[in-house]
């Protein structure tokens, strides 16, 4: 619901601030005084393009906001909350905020942060409905009619169903087209691949064989000088001066001393140890000695398996110390696409399944489409005449493609209406002018009302023009139906749908000091019935036409007892 509208140089209005209640507002005022002013400043406030033009002469910029509260469960919540611009303290106020500047641009803000007009235009589908001649109008557009017929027929859970059957169908392709983007689907590279690995798998490249075979071909291939090596290092540690020798002789020398002096305790500890590490270094290489023998054949052997590790390395294209690594690799990759294969052609069959599962839902959706049209057309079509639209016939088209498949499933939804006898039916922007086109939807509206609560604000521009008596008082009933269930504001020139109105605002156009100005005023009971006597009698205002007003007012409180 619509709870407040400031404006501030914006067209002829200098400053105005208005609060606004639930049910029926109306705004009347003689003509060219600027009663439209109001469903302008909404209509930019969520997203309408503009023009520095609409600022008022002299002023440097124009600023619009609107406070607005939201029903629970609203889409325009879930978009809100989507974009990340609920305010926690309080999630069902929407506050907007818009500037535009004399020297071009504009600025807008949703809750306090700025916004583009594009995400302010699509926040408007689920919270202001504008129904005008010359108004933009969401019924006109093919996804707000299939919107509504949706919500018309109750058709949330064969909607779903389709949903959740394209959401099953959609996951299957994606998981398809990325199996087939990382697929092996070349023949001849998988044949090669094939190839590869087998060549691989039969030279079975252990993990740490290049290392060790290394490590055995220079220790054979130097045999003789590192016996030499061992030899001469031996003779160091056992000959005439062998170092243990005197290293043993040191030991007992200082632990004579330490005897003495404990103090030489330490060096005496590491002579022990000292000599302890040449008995090491003398038994690891005497090891080392026995091992240090000349083998060909083992060389020979070692020799030609580092030549096939390299050999194998160049082809594959890696360093030869990587070909085990290469090996392991080659042999997931064709794993893999062995699983993919299995993989994809389950998936495939399932894509099948999952096609004719959603096939089956589009189509039970379609028909509940189509029945909830035919319906929403025969009560449309039982109160266009009331509304001076005696001959009119309306038909909602329900066209199903098959080969169409979205999350709300394959139908292109038309409202299609023939205004007089012989003509053809049509799509409805195409035929109405713009006061049948406000009354034709205020029908729709009225026999869907239930299903338009999601969108709280409704506004009528001028919906009764051209029309009088029983039309104009049938219309005037009909907003009153409507505002039962939404916040309806409603510019008119008959007196029979201003009575109506639980508020009454009044736009007068005035001169001061050679500028022109809107002024726009909540009425009270007594002004009520002077401008109902104008609207009623022209600029002669008797005893009469007042008597008619306050009958006409009596009546509004005869129908809300």
């Amino acid at each position: 619901m619509l709870l407040r509208l400031a404006i501030r140089n914006f067209a002829t209005v200098d400053a105005v601030a208005l609060d606004f209640g639930a049910g029926l507002t109306v705004l009347t005022g003689e003509t060219g005084a600027g009663k439209s002013i109001l469903f302008d400043a909404l209509d930019l406030l969520f997203g309408a393009r503009a023009d520095s033009g609409l600022v008022r002469p002299g002023a440097a910029r124009c600023e619009l906001e609107a406070e607005v509260t939201l029903p629970q469960e609203s889409r325009a919540l879930r978009w809100l909350e989507t974009q990340d611009l609920l305010d926690p303290d309080t999630p069902r106020q929407l506050l907007l905020r818009r500037v535009l500047h004399a020297d071009g641009g504009s600025k807008a803000w949703v809750n306090a942060r700025q916004t583009t007009l594009a995400a302010l235009r699509e926040l408007a589908e689920s919270v202001l409905d504008i129904h005008g001649q010359h108004a933009h109008q969401a019924l006109l557009r093919g996804v707000e009619q299939r919107r509504l017929i949706d919500d018309f027929g109750g058709l949330a859970a064969p909607r779903e169903a389709v949903r959740t059957a394209h959401a099953a169908l959609r996951d299957c392709e994606q998981e398809l087209a990325a199996l087939d983007s990382a697929a092996l689907n070349d023949s001849a590279q998988r044949e090669l691949l094939q190839y590869q690995s087998e060549e691989l798998q039969a030279f079975a490249p252990g993990a740490e064989e290049f290392t060790e075979l290394n490590a055995d071909f220079r220790r054979l291939s130097q045999a003789d000088e590192l016996r030499e090596d061992c030899a001469w290092l031996l003779e160091r540690l056992e000959g005439e001066e062998a170092i243990e020798d005197q290293l043993g002789a040191a030991l007992r020398r200082c632990e004579a001393l330490a005897a003495a002096d404990p103090t030489l305790e330490d060096a005496s500890q590491a002579l022990l140890q000292s000599l302890e590490a040449a008995r090491e270094a003398r038994h690891g290489l005497q090891a080392a000695q026995d091992r240090f023998e000349g083998d060909p054949e083992r060389l020979a052997e070692v020799s030609e398996r580092l030549g096939a590790w390299e050999d194998l390395a160049r082809k594959h294209r890696c360093a030869p110390a990587e070909l085990a690594t290469h090996a392991e690799e080659l042999a997931d990759t064709l794993a893999g696409a062995a699983r993919d294969d299995a993989r994809r052609q389950e998936l495939e069959g399932q894509r099948e399944a999952l096609r004719a599962a959603y096939a089956q839902a589009a189509t039970a959706l379609s028909q509940a489409r189509t029945e909830a049209g035919a319906a929403l057309a025969a009560a449309v079509g039982e109160r266009l005449g009331a509304l001076g639209l005696a001959h009119a016939r309306l038909e909602v088209e329900v066209r199903h493609e098959p080969e169409q498949c979205t999350p709300q499933g394959g139908d292109s939804v038309r409202l299609l209406v023939s205004l007089n006898p012989g003509q053809p039916l049509q799509p409805l922007a195409k035929v109405a002018s713009g006061g049948e086109l406000a009354r034709i939807s205020l029908a729709i509206a009225v026999c869907s009302r239930s299903g338009r609560r999601a969108v709280p604000v409704l506004l009528f521009d001028e919906v009764d023009v051209g029309v009088g008596g029983a039309i104009a008082e049938a219309i005037g009933e009909h907003l009153r139906m409507l505002a039962a269930d939404n916040q309806v504001l409603c510019v008119t020139h008959q007196p029979q749908v201003a009575a109506l109105g639980r508020a009454h605002l009044h736009v007068r156009k005035e001169v001061r000091d050679g500028a022109t100005y809107s002024q726009i005023q909540p009425l009270d009971d007594e002004a009520r019935v002077e401008e109902l006597s104008r609207m009623a009698g022209g600029r002669e205002i008797t005893e009469q036409t007042r008597a008619h007003a306050r009958a006409l007012l009596a009546g509004r409180d005869l129908a809300d007892a």
